[in-house]
């Protein structure tokens, strides 16, 4: 969905649009509960993506980001707001096994250019790049797609009701994702994320 804000009369109309199928507002509502998407609180002040950042992270930064790993013999990981050092050390290390540069693509929220962040990358330079996301445009990062794909089987699959059974089951999730890389690739068929595939 375009808009950031997902009211339960968007969601409607976005699933009648999409898959021909009309729903009442309360069924909506229930969906998304059931999904994980809870009412929350309106940010304070407005924000907006920027179209014209968008179009030059797809045409311009983006495609120099490819060039250099390409030309470094690196990889490039997509990331989201999980714990992060502890991310950045697993990447690292994965890449030092495999003898690669890791050059990682955030989104712009605050928490990833935190001071502790800043410290620990300029630490690590050699071993690892990052770079962010124009603002506003979560939906141009693949990791949105395993995410929903995992909230999903969680709420669907799964009746968890305490944090061991939550972990158990996410990491049952990307066990079984790991072994399927079609699975994979079809996040980056999203025609959002298709510039990244």
């Amino acid at each position: 969905m375009e808009s950031a804000l997902w009211t339960r009369g968007a969601v409607m109309l976005f699933i009648e649009q999409e898959y021909a199928v009309r729903l009442s507002i309360r069924a909506v509502g229930d969906y998304l509960k059931r999904w994980g998407f809870t009412p929350q609180k309106p940010i304070k002040r407005a924000y907006e993506q920027r179209p014209e950042a968008v179009k030059q992270w797809i045409d311009q930064e983006y495609p120099a980001i490819e060039k250099r790993a390409k030309a470094k013999g690196g990889e490039i990981h997509w990331g989201d707001e999980t714990a992060f050092i502890e991310f950045f050390e697993a990447l690292v290390a994965d890449g030092k096994r495999a003898g690669k540069k890791v050059f990682l693509i955030l989104d712009n929220l605050s928490v990833h250019h935190c001071k502790p962040v800043k410290a620990w990358l300029a630490e690590h330079q050699a071993d690892i790049e990052v770079f962010y996301l124009s603002s506003y445009s979560p939906e141009l990062n693949p990791d949105e797609r395993l995410n929903a794909d995992l909230k999903h089987v969680i709420s669907t699959r799964v009746p968890v009701r305490t944090k061991a059974k939550l972990h158990a089951a996410a990491k049952n999730h990307m066990a079984f994702i790991e072994t399927h890389s079609e699975r994979v690739k079809s996040y980056f068929q999203d025609p959002r994320v298709k510039y990244a595939a």
